[in-house]
């Protein structure tokens, strides 16, 4: 009997649990409960869709929506929201579904950084499809409330579901249940998903919800002031085009192709009922000039027709008053609103502010300032003047401060006392007020060698200025030749550089330079003819004469001439022959490896830029460029008069020749020819081979002669092969060891071997001795 009462008892329990992951708290049921078996529920979790291991948890209700203990729970395995609970056994139709995760924030375009929690409460008696969204997060507490009260469920639901969408304007009888709505598919919920998010993180979010679920709950009507200004400041910022293209983007991301509602209307509709005053947001005044401004406004009319105004006067009393183009204005949006003023006075502040009025009523920017643009003319800078001998040019800059300026150069003679001066009108005048300008003039008739002073006189509506007082000397001293001479010491062959150093002058000096190869100067070429400016202080450069003739004599005479007087000076010099001349050709007699060094040196150059030079060398004698036989090394062109060019692969003890050469436009030119010997190879023999083993010989070399050079290597090279190299086996020594052990040989073997020594020349092979290694 007591197995019998057991076995019943384990049967209840199992009929009690949930097919899928389900969780029961034991609780007292009644005496007849019911019995509803759904294989599934499934829907979206949303606020943009939830992401791939979002937590769902789902309770069972009882009629009071008090949790009877009895749950299920799944999670999110994509990233379109969806979710599903199979083979569920409830003993109430009214579930509570609540979600965790991280989701798709469709304002933003991007995943949110934190997780959400949303509920949702719903009868799945009769529906297999829970949505998971902000309508139902919000409709959860009002709801619970209302059944308090002693309305049914789907009463409580219908009731939340309309009082929520009142807040934002909507009116829809027909619409279906919140947890039915799909936020790719309906546009209430998009809208009002868009708005509740805004521009918020995860953390404002969630206080922003459950701050509207706790102020609606008794009532169902949103009381907080703040709260409504958060909402409508959202929707003022949304960008629905933007959000619909999120929205698209991240569905074709995951392969679903979607159709966004339009809710643009919804939007423009919450707008519109929460329309309020209209705000001013921003007010700038450009000063332009003297006489006018620029004026931007940013005004928000806040859906309610509205006129904008500019009021200004030179009092706070704002007496003048000008509408706006674009007024009036009218929407949601931010209206940026331009306007140009002109007529004022320059140099003086006006007060101003803006005003914005509708049906709501009339704002106004607090009172601000701005002062024209306009002022005293000022000089900038000092001025530049330029004596000549009857007169001053004068150049200079001036700020007009905004107002049209005359300008004048007042010049006095001796003293500073500028009530007698004399005046000019400046090339500019009067300078535009807008920029500054720089300005020219010309003071003539003047005394030579005389001192003035000279100033600015600047003048326009406000007042007049003077700039700095500077004085001058006019020009009047003969031009004086310092230096004039030959740079460098000597001419070249076909020119000649001279240098020629002029003292200070005043005045504007001409310059004549001219070459004859008569001290008379009869046929004389000029060759330089040019204005100096005037100079104060002594100048020097250097002027180079081209296509003189190589070998001759000439002369060059320097003239200078001025309005006061002249000065002239001459130089006689014979350019160069173009002939190259050497220092004797020599070369390194202790050469111990096979290349030679032939050292050459210059010693003139004749005056000509040479075009190339180097070594030629032959087994032969009597070398020339034209010679064939002969190797040419041209020099890779140092400007240095010396160079060494070393002679490689030279054949071993060999009589060579070599001279150096150079050439210029004028001929080619050689040094001495030397003569001399090439390394020999060293003379080596082999002289034995003993102690053969199955795998290794003792050979022994010596050195007969070194070939005039020291014997680098020594060694034995073999092979199985006559005619034996030192690319095949080898050992090798330092030069002086004559003796070897060769190792690793093969038993039974014939070997070829030779001695072989090594200098700079190369390498040479003592006799080839053969033996036999022995068996093992």
């Amino acid at each position: 009997m007591k197995k019998l009462i057991v076995i019943l008892f384990c049967l209840g329990l199992l009929q009690s649990c949930s097919k899928s992951s389900e969780n029961e708290t034991m609780k007292p049921t009644n005496e007849n409960p019911k019995s509803i078996e759904i294989s599934k529920i499934s829907g979206y979790i949303q606020k943009g869709p939830y992401v791939n291991g979002t937590g769902i948890v789902m309770h069972e209700l009882d009629d009071t929506m008090t949790q009877t203990g009895k749950s299920f729970t799944t999670q999110i395995n994509s990233n379109d929201g969806k979710f599903e609970i199979s083979d569920i056994n409830l003993s109430s139709e009214y579930v509570e579904l609540s979600a965790n995760g991280f989701y798709f924030d469709e304002v933003k375009g991007e995943i949110s950084s934190s997780q959400l929690n949303l509920y949702a409460l719903s009868n799945v008696q009769s529906v297999s499809d829970v949505n998971v969204n902000l309508l139902t997060h919000l409709e959860k507490q009002r709801v619970e409330h209302l059944i308090e009260e002693g309305h049914s469920f789907e009463e409580a639901k219908k009731m939340a579901q309309k009082e929520i969408l009142a807040i934002f304007n909507i009116h829809e009888d027909d619409l279906a249940p919140s947890e039915l709505l799909d936020i790719s598919k309906d546009a209430i919920l998009l809208t009002i998903s868009s708005i509740l998010q805004g521009n918020r993180s995860v953390g404002e979010l969630t206080e922003l919800l459950a701050s509207i679920s706790s102020d609606i709950a008794e009532d169902g009507v949103l009381d907080d002031t703040s709260i409504l200004e958060q909402l409508r400041q959202s929707a003022l910022n949304l960008d629905p085009s933007q959000i619909r293209n999120n929205l698209v983007e991240r569905y074709e991301s995951l392969g679903i192709e979607v159709t966004i509602p339009v809710f643009e209307q919804y939007v423009e509709g919450y707008l519109n009922f929460t329309a309020t005053n209209p705000e001013i947001t921003n007010v700038e005044v450009n000063v332009i000039t003297a006489d006018s401004i620029a004026i931007i406004s940013r005004v928000m009319a806040n859906n309610s027709e509205t006129e904008v105004i500019f009021e200004y006067g030179v009092t706070e009393s704002l007496n003048e008053k000008v509408v706006f183009s674009e007024s009036p204005i009218n929407g949601s949006n931010v209206t940026s609103l331009s306007l140009d003023i002109s007529g004022l006075k320059p140099a003086t502040t006006y007060h101003y502010q803006v005003s914005a009025s509708n049906e709501f009523g009339n704002v106004s920017s607090p009172v601000d300032s701005f002062t024209t643009l306009g002022g005293l003319p000022e000089e900038i800078g000092n001025l530049t003047l330029v004596a000549g001998t009857h007169k001053i040019e004068v150049q200079g800059a001036v700020n007009p401060n905004y107002l049209e300026t005359e300008v004048h150069i007042q010049f006095i003679e001796y003293q500073q006392n500028f009530e007698q001066a004399d005046s000019v009108k400046v090339d500019q005048s009067p300078i535009s007020p807008y920029s500054d300008g720089n300005i020219t003039a010309l003071i003539e008739d003047l005394k030579p060698g005389t001192r003035y002073w000279v100033r600015l006189k600047l003048e326009n509506e406000i007042g007049v200025t003077y700039g700095d007082p500077m004085d001058i000397y006019t020009l009047g001293s003969a031009p004086n030749i310092l230096i004039f001479d030959i740079a460098g010491g000597q001419p070249k062959a076909k020119s000649v550089e001279t240098y020629i150093e002029i003292g200070e002058n005043t005045l504007s000096t001409q310059l004549i330079l001219e070459y004859s190869t008569s001290n008379t100067f009869d046929n004389s070429v000029k060759y330089l003819d040019t204005l100096l400016g005037p100079s104060a202080q002594d100048i020097g450069f250097l002027k180079k004469i081209n296509g003189l003739e190589m070998d001759q004599n000439y002369f060059v005479r320097l003239t200078l001439k001025n309005n006061v007087g002249e000065d002239s000076s001459e130089l006689i010099f014979k350019t160069l022959d173009g002939i190259i001349k050497f220092s004797e050709l020599m070369y390194d007699s202790t050469y111990s490896d096979p290349e030679i060094h032939l050292y050459v040196n210059i010693k003139e150059d004749g005056g000509l830029a040479i075009q190339e030079r180097g070594l030629l060398y032959s087994l032969s004698p009597g070398l020339t460029l034209e010679n064939s036989n002969a190797t040419r090394i041209p020099d890779p062109g140092s400007n240095e008069s010396h160079f060494t060019t070393y002679l490689p692969d030279l054949e071993p003890g060999k009589i060579y020749y070599a001279r150096g050469y150079a050439f210029n436009e004028s001929g080619v030119f050689y040094t001495n020819e030397i003569e001399f010997e090439s390394l020999k190879l060293p003379e080596v023999a082999t002289v034995e081979v003993r102690d053969v083993t199955s795998n290794s010989a003792w050979v022994m070399g010596t050195v007969i002669s070194n070939g005039g050079s020291s014997v680098l290597i020594t060694g034995v090279c073999w092979s199985k092969n006559p005619n034996v190299t030192i690319d095949d086996s080898k050992i090798t020594g330092d030069g002086e060891k004559k003796d070897f052990t060769i190792e690793n040989l093969e038993p039974n073997t014939q070997y070829y071997v030779r001695f072989f020594g090594q200098n700079g020349a190369g390498t040479s092979y003592g006799e080839e001795l053969q033996f036999v290694t022995n068996p093992e």
